[in-house]
């Protein structure tokens, strides 16, 4: 049997320190076991950190790739609206696009003819222009004629009658063309 003589505050403060070293032991190899675990993880880590930073270089490249096919798609989106919106401000009517060309051939003759009546009428995709005009001179005929001739427009130009008059003491010249273009 074990009897113990020492004043029990002793006894307290024997037991609380010797428990408090116990704690300490296990504290302690509970440290060094986390330090021990902690470098392979910081080492792990570390290295992860450096095979995702490789790997975000490596797909940089496809990143700005995809980033280009990107702005390419938009700009193909864009390009494709302008050419809907050209497509819809084409003269789908042949009519209008002729007396384009009538107006420019008057502008070549010096503005020296003045129309009367034009009619532009369309078969099995052949236009038919006839026009009736006056001029002040032969060689704007000839000029208007040409002008219409090189428009590349009309193959066909024919001047199908001038008649000299006297209009306000003047000697002008009425006329009248026929043209035929193909589609």
């Amino acid at each position: 049997m074990h009897v113990n003589l020492l004043p029990n505050s002793f006894v307290l403060k024997r037991l609380v320190k010797q428990r408090l070293r116990q704690w300490a032991y296990v504290y302690g190899a509970i440290g060094m076991a986390m330090v021990l675990l902690y470098f392979p993880l910081l080492s792990q880590w570390t290295c992860a950190r450096h095979d995702l930073r490789s790997y975000q270089l490596r797909s940089e490249p496809i990143r700005e790739l995809q980033s280009q096919q990107i702005d390419s798609v938009k700009q193909t989106i864009l390009i494709d609206q302008k050419v809907a919106q050209l497509r819809k401000t084409v003269i789908v009517d042949r009519s209008t696009a002729i007396l384009g060309v009538v107006t420019l051939a008057i502008k070549d003759a010096n503005k020296q003819i003045q129309l009367q009546e034009i009619q532009v009428t369309a078969n099995d995709g052949q236009h038919r222009l006839a026009v009736r005009g006056m001029a002040l001179e032969g060689e704007a005929i000839t000029q208007f004629l040409e002008s219409l001739q090189a428009s590349k427009i009309f193959p066909r130009v024919e001047l199908r009658s001038t008649q000299e008059r006297l209009v306000s003491e003047r000697n002008i010249q009425e006329f009248q063309v026929e043209c035929l273009s193909n589609e």
